[in-house]
């Protein structure tokens, strides 16, 4: 039973979520420690900025490129690291010049399928019960991460589009207000009378 509580704490341990900014012109590198034996998975999303798109690369210990996307929005990457050592993750948002970019990053490793084949009977059921609720639950994880970030950006999109909203309302009252008047200036000098 213990094994099975640390083997559920270290799922969540080697599990890593979190937002940043990358700025105009600038790349951005995260490394990670890669096992062996471990399979590995990146999502990003970009979640603003610009044209919601960032160029990405993943090199292993020894600078050989893995994997390299132009300009992308959301991507998922899936690998079972080779060699052991520091993995290197770079976000380039080198293209834009005037914007900097959001993004969302999700590096998870999860252990090879592991053989239960020594285990008793009920620890073999047991087994199998935790093992298929955590894979439920990591699924559910997923999906509702995935929600969030649709959602955030979906928002994002949202705001932005009710400023420029707000923005063109604005100048196109200032522009009726000073047509109204110009009539009305117009109008008067029909009924004006010279002395």
């Amino acid at each position: 039973m213990f094994y099975l509580v640390f083997l559920l704490l270290l799922e969540g341990a080697l599990c890593h979520q979190f937002s940043f900014i990358v700025p105009r012109n600038e790349h951005v590198c995260f490394y990670e420690l890669g096992h062996l034996n471990y399979h590995s998975r990146i999502e990003f999303q970009v979640i603003s900025g610009g044209n919601f798109d960032i160029d990405v690369t993943l090199k292993d210990p020894e600078g050989i490129l893995i994997e390299e996307h132009h300009q992308e929005s959301v991507q998922m990457i899936r690998y079972t690291p080779q060699v052991q050592g520091h993995y290197e993750i770079c976000f380039g948002n080198t293209f834009s010049s005037l914007t900097p970019k959001t993004v969302f990053l999700s590096w998870d490793y999860k252990p090879a399928e592991q053989s239960i084949a020594g285990l008793q009977s009920i620890n073999k059921e047991m087994f199998r019960a935790t093992y298929n609720l955590q894979k439920l639950l990591k699924q559910l994880r997923e999906e509702s991460l995935f929600v969030k970030l649709k959602t955030d950006t979906s928002q994002l999109r949202a705001s932005k589009l009710n400023s420029q909203v707000f923005f063109w309302g604005l100048i196109n009252s200032c522009i009726l207000v000073f047509v109204i008047l110009i009539q009305g200036f117009i109008v008067k000098s029909f009924f004006y009378a010279k002395n």
